[in-house]
C-alpha cells in the first residue's frame, strides 16, 4: 500500500459530520427509488438540492479532491465512472460514505476495479494486492439491496441506513404495506442478518 493510501485511510471525519450516501447503480430508476425512500423517511437529510451527480463532478473537475470535503450529501453515480479518479483521492470519501447498490451493480463495480487496475503497468502481483485492498474497502461500505419494490429489501435498506447514520428508524416508514407485527418480525430478522454479516 502506498504512503498516500495509508494517509488517506487514516483521515477521520469530524464527529458531527454525517456520512455521504452514494447511490451506485447502473440503473437510473434504482437511484431514484433509493433517494426517494431516504428523503421520505429522513426529512432534511436527503434533500434534492443536496444531490450531487458524481459523474458530472468528475467530468468538470477531473478530480475527486472536492468530494472529500463534502458530508451529509446524496450522491448519484453510474459507478464505473468513479474509477476514472485517483484511488488515493477517493479513499477518504469512501471511508465516510454509505454505498447503496444492487447485486448486479456490485458485479459491475467489481469488474470496474479490475479493469481500472489492469490498465496500469504494474506487476501482476502488485495489481492483485491493490485489488484486494480496494475491494475490501468498498465492500465494507456497501448496503446491498435487491429492489425497493420488495418490502424485505426496502426494510433492510432503511434499517441499514438508519444504523449507519445513527438515526432513529422512523415510526412510520413509507410505504407501509404490512401489519405492525409482521414489520417487527421482518426488522428483527434483518437486524440479525446485518449483525451476522459484520
Amino acid at each position: 500500500m502506498s504512503d498516500n493510501m495509508c494517509r488517506a485511510r487514516n483521515i477521520k471525519p469530524a464527529l458531527n459530520s454525517p456520512p455521504n450516501i452514494i447511490f451506485a447503480s447502473t440503473v437510473a430508476e434504482n437511484n431514484r427509488r433509493f433517494m426517494d425512500a431516504t428523503k421520505n423517511n429522513f426529512p432534511g437529510y436527503a434533500l434534492s438540492s443536496n444531490t450531487i451527480d458524481l459523474d458530472q463532478l468528475i467530468r468538470e473537475k477531473g478530480s475527486l479532491k472536492t468530494l472529500g470535503k463534502l458530508s451529509g450529501q446524496m450522491i448519484h453515480t453510474q459507478f464505473p465512472m468513479v474509477f476514472l479518479g485517483s484511488w488515493e483521492e477517493f479513499t477518504p470519501l469512501l471511508n465516510h460514505s454509505i454505498i447503496v447498490s444492487t447485486k448486479d451493480d456490485l458485479q459491475t463495480i467489481h469488474k470496474s476495479i479490475e479493469c481500472f487496475l489492469w490498465e496500469s503497468d504494474e506487476p501482476v502481483q502488485k495489481i492483485n494486492q491493490r485489488f484486494e485492498q480496494y475491494w475490501e474497502n468498498i465492500r465494507n461500505s456497501i448496503i446491498l439491496v435487491d429492489n425497493l419494490d420488495n418490502q424485505r429489501a426496502y426494510f433492510h435498506f432503511m434499517r441499514s441506513v438508519s444504523e449507519k447514520l445513527n438515526l432513529e428508524l422512523p415510526k412510520k416508514l413509507k410505504p407501509l404495506k404490512s401489519t405492525p407485527e409482521k414489520i417487527k418480525q421482518q426488522l428483527q430478522k434483518i437486524t440479525e442478518r446485518i449483525s451476522l454479516n459484520r
